[in-house]
């Protein structure tokens, strides 16, 4: 499985093309995914590419806050670190400040993570 050379951009091409091909291998419709719902921070849009945005969830109560981890890029695997999960904003699309996303969950949460 040939990827791009940065970090991020070459852990998204190995969940995106590296999955199905596992799929494929181990006869599997899907791999399970824990996607919760959350409401982003900040006004986002995308160009002519899909783009994977990594965020970092604040339990605010009974809220779940998605906060963009910035610096982000292809390049800088620091956010990676500081990221619980990502969301995906397709080509052409925008999300607004205070709009309800599916975050997936790329590694465990704190116990005291609860959202209902």
């Amino acid at each position: 499985l040939l990827t791009p050379g940065f970090s991020v951009s070459c852990i998204f091409g190995i969940y995106i093309f590296g999955r199905a091909m596992l799929r494929k291998i181990l006869a599997r419709r899907e791999f399970d995914e824990v996607i919760i719902r959350a409401t982003i921070t900040e006004d986002m849009e995308s160009d002519e590419m899909t783009r994977f945005v990594l965020v970092k969830l604040i339990h605010q109560g009974s809220d779940v806050k998605a906060e963009p981890v910035h610096p982000s890029g292809s390049n800088i695997l620091s956010s990676l670190v500081r990221a619980d999960g990502y969301l995906m904003l397709a080509s052409k699309s925008s999300i607004k400040k205070g709009q309800d996303v599916g975050v997936v969950i790329t590694r465990p949460l704190s116990a005291n993570f609860n959202p209902q």
